[in-house]
């Protein structure tokens, strides 16, 4: 650990795709700062835990590949180092449409102890 400030601005990042769609991230490096500026290729290294079926190119940073048609959701973790030691973290969360469902159903509250019942509006399903 070093005097330098390594981090991601934001730290996290959701993107929406279809199942079978091409992903390609490229703007991660964009994200990177040093001491509250943007870092330089020479200065950093990236690494993944990806799903098998997912590339990093660590030179670019760039995250790419056809994504199952059976996928789910896919939480990503990225790790950045820089030429100090110091380590950033930054999450990048692939969520998938379905073919079931076209919307979301919003917030519901439901108090223990009571009953609950609520009806899905058929504007939630595809």
């Amino acid at each position: 650990m070093s005097n330098h400030q390594l981090l991601f601005q934001p730290f996290s990042q959701t993107t929406d795709l279809d199942k079978g769609a091409d992903i390609l991230i490229t703007d991660l490096r964009s994200k990177l700062f040093l001491d509250g500026s943007p870092i330089s290729d020479q200065q950093i290294q990236f690494t993944a835990k990806l799903p098998a079926w997912l590339k990093l190119d660590e030179s670019t940073a760039k995250i790419y590949e056809s994504a199952p048609a059976d996928t789910m959701a896919q939480d990503v973790p990225i790790r950045a180092k820089d030429q100090y030691g110091d380590y950033a973290q930054y999450s990048l969360h692939l969520a998938f449409r379905s073919d079931v469902i076209a919307a979301e159903i919003g917030q519901l509250n439901a108090t223990i102890g009571d009953d609950f019942s609520y009806v899905i509006p058929s504007q939630v399903f595809a």
